[in-house]
Parts: C-alpha cells; structure tokens; sequence
C-alpha cells in the first residue's frame, strides 16, 4: 500500500446512478430466469424489518451471481443498489413492479417504501451536533429530459422520502454535457473516489432520465492496528499460489462467532455504531461457506454477529488491501428475477405516460481500501433505460487473514449491510 493508504482515516464511499433513456428498438430481448423466496411465511412483518430482511438477503442473492470466480476480488454495495432501485420501483406498474418486488424481497408500496427508506436513513445517521463517532451521508438527485412532462406523485414522493428534487437536464441536445455533470455531482459526493461514473455514449440522446444516489461514510477503527507490528507475510491465494502482503497485527478483545467451517471475527469502528465483520473460512471452505451465505433465510445472520457471539482476546491479523471494481449489472438483475424491466414490454408508466421507458443498462463501480487506521470504499451504479422497442480466554485466539475471506460492513443497530466483498487477492 502507498504512503497515501496508511495515513487515510477510515471511510466508506459509495455512489449509484440508475440513467434512465429512450430509444427504438426491434429485436426481442432475452427475458431470462429468475427466482423468488418469501421471506415472511408465517406473519407480517412491520415496514422496517420488511425493508431490512429484503436488503440483506437480497445482498446475499446478489453475492450468489457476482461471486461465481473465486480467485478474483469482490466488493460491492447492497445498500447503494438496493435505493436506486427503490427509486426506480416507484415508478414501475404492472409485472414490472410485481418483478422488481420479488427481486428486492418486497410487498409493500411505492409511498410505504419510500417512507421507510426515509425513517432508515435517520436511523442510520449520527447526529448532527456534537462530535460524532463516524460520518455518513446518503444524497439522491434526479435529472430529469427537460421536455418530459414526470408526473408529480413520482417527482413528490422521490423529493420528499429520498431528497431527489428534479433537476432539469438536455439530453436531446447536450448528452455528453449533461454526462459530465453526472459524473461530477458523483465525484463530489463520493469525495473524489468515483471519477468518471458515466463513460461516453452511456448516456445520449435519447436519455429521458438519470436517477443518482451516492452514500459516504469515514470512520476510524475503535482499535487502530499498531503500525509497528505490520510485517511482511505469505497470503494463500485460492489457487494455490502466494503472494507477499503487509500483514497488519492486533491483539485486542473482539467478538468471535464460531459456525463450524468458518469463524467471524467483528471490528468495530470508532463508536460502536458501525462495524466490519470478517467472515474467515477453514481451508478449502471457501465456497461451501459460500453456498451457506446466500442460502434462504440466512441473509440476516451475518449482521446478527456484531451483537452475538463471545468476546475473545483475538491475535488478529489482517492483509492491508485495496481493489476497485466494475460490473455491468443489466444480466445480473434479469436473472435475478427482473427481466420485464429491460424488455420492451417494461412498465414505467408511474414516471411519466408520454414516453414508455425501460432498462438499458446497469453499471456499478466500487473501490476499498484497509490500512491500519481504518478502511476507505467507494461505488458507483448507473441504470440506462429506453423506450420500448476456542482457546482459554486468557490466551489470544489466532485469528489469520492468510487466505481468502469475506467482509461486510454494516450499521449494528439496524442491522442494515452496506458493504459486501471477498478478499481473494489482496496484493
């Protein structure tokens, strides 16, 4: 890591962009196979849990279809995409909405959704006076075709449950001017981590409506790893090989949570409001622990470690890491189960009844970086829409990062995931 990353506070960044646009086509579009599991069989849930159980499975649902290559790294945020799409479900009608439902673990409206999204977001920010243990801000904005006549409820209920005011936008003209805005709106509220969101031609003329989210949050570890007694050390990667990494070092009391074939250890952040969970393999479990993650009705016991499991006097080490990636999701949510939002048979008549509107195109990026102060992330999302067409306690438990493992990063008292990865390579 260069001199910058170890000197950095700890963060989290995160940005999403759903770019909403119009044009013809004539060919028809694969419609794919996605699945659906009810996560509340016996009894209704309030809004709240309803909205939390949909987001953290849906993050493991996720991590099941971005996961498939287990020597490459993983970093993603479940939190960032799950609001974006919030933002566009309000606007969905028909199969597309009843679509989007299953895939985001849904059955509520778009008002209750957005008045739920809205209580979470209070929930999740610390207060505004005072010196406060970590900094988290969420900020939406929608740009909208300045010819398009949105209809109101869409534009009320994004402005008052998400903060997304419309700002008026030429695409039909000026499309690459109006991408360089974007991207810059973006970069600032990602503090400069996500540059560039929207390449050229990701928006053109005939986009109608770009839809933005980005969420940011620094934090320092409540523990900072002594940078004395970072060394040298042997990383095994998942094919066998090693590689040399900075292996940071220390022994503290931490949470320890023991399942058999792997065991989790949680850090928390400056605090206690905020937390990262390492979810450790056994060798040779990477992908049956894997498996369990995303299996049904295991999406909320990952974020149930931070409050469970035995304080312990860990040795913990931890490689000091950074990785940036880049996925298209458009595939990945149409086998996921939403594939009418990307055909021409999509249903956004909740947006406006002048122009129909599908999905074009789905892009994510996302960057993370631990050192030993704390960890700085970003990511970005951008949607394209067109028209139709054990040891004693005494003792310090060896707890080694030495070979692939899993993080998530979440807010402990909700419960709410907003980080996933998987560390495969951390050189």
């Amino acid at each position: 890591m260069n001199s910058f990353l170890r000197t950095i506070l700890e963060s989290v960044v995160i940005a999403m962009l759903f770019a909403l646009t119009l044009f013809s086509m004539a060919h028809a579009e694969d419609r794919g196979n996605g699945w659906h599991t009810d996560p509340f069989p016996d009894e209704r849930p309030t809004p709240a849990q309803e909205l939390l159980t949909g987001l953290n499975a849906f993050n493991w649902n996720l991590y099941s279809e971005l996961s498939a290559d287990p020597g490459k790294n993983l970093f993603y945020s479940p939190y960032s995409i799950y609001e974006a799409l919030a933002m566009v479900y309000t606007g969905a009608r028909g199969q597309t909405a009843e679509q989007m439902d299953g895939v985001m673990l849904l059955q509520m409206s778009p008002e209750t959704l957005g008045q739920t999204v809205s209580a979470l977001h209070k929930t999740l920010h610390p207060s505004a006076t005072g010196d406060n243990p970590f900094h988290l801000t969420v900020a939406n904005a929608l740009w909208g075709q300045k010819s398009v006549p949105f209809h109101k409820t869409f534009l009320d209920t994004l402005e008052q449950y998400y903060g997304a005011g419309l700002r008026l936008a030429d695409f039909k003209n000026n499309a690459e001017s109006e991408r360089k805005t974007i991207n810059d709106w973006v970069q600032k509220q990602t503090n400069d981590r996500i540059k560039d969101l929207l390449a050229p031609g990701d928006v053109d003329s005939g986009t109608r409506l770009v839809l933005t989210n980005a969420i940011y949050f620094k934090a320092a570890w409540a523990e900072p790893f002594q940078q004395g007694l970072t060394t040298k050390a042997d990383f095994h990667l998942y094919n066998g090989k090693t590689v040399s990494v900075d292996m940071m070092r220390s022994v503290e009391k931490y949470r320890l949570y023991d399942a058999g074939n792997f065991r989790a250890a949680v850090l928390p952040y400056a605090g206690g409001q905020m937390s990262m969970v390492l979810i450790l393999p056994d060798p040779g479990k990477l992908e049956a622990v894997e498996q369990m993650l995303v299996g049904a009705g295991f999406g909320n016991v990952v974020p149930a470690m931070a409050l469970s499991g035995e304080f312990r006097k860990l040795d913990l080490q931890l490689p000091r890491f950074r990785m940036e990636t880049n996925f298209s999701l458009a595939q990945t949510l149409k086998h996921m189960g939403m594939p009418a939002a990307f055909t021409n048979a999509a249903d956004f008549s909740g947006m406006t009844d002048t122009e129909s509107l599908k999905i074009d195109g789905v892009i994510h990026k996302a960057f993370v970086a631990v050192d030993e102060k704390g960890t700085e992330a970003a990511a970005a999302t951008g949607i394209a829409m067109r028209a139709t067409s054990a040891p004693p306690p005494e003792t310090p438990v060896p707890f080694i990062c030495d070979r692939p493992f899993l993080l998530v990063i979440q807010h402990n008292h909700s419960n709410t995931i907003l980080f996933t990865g998987r560390v495969s390579d951390p050189s």
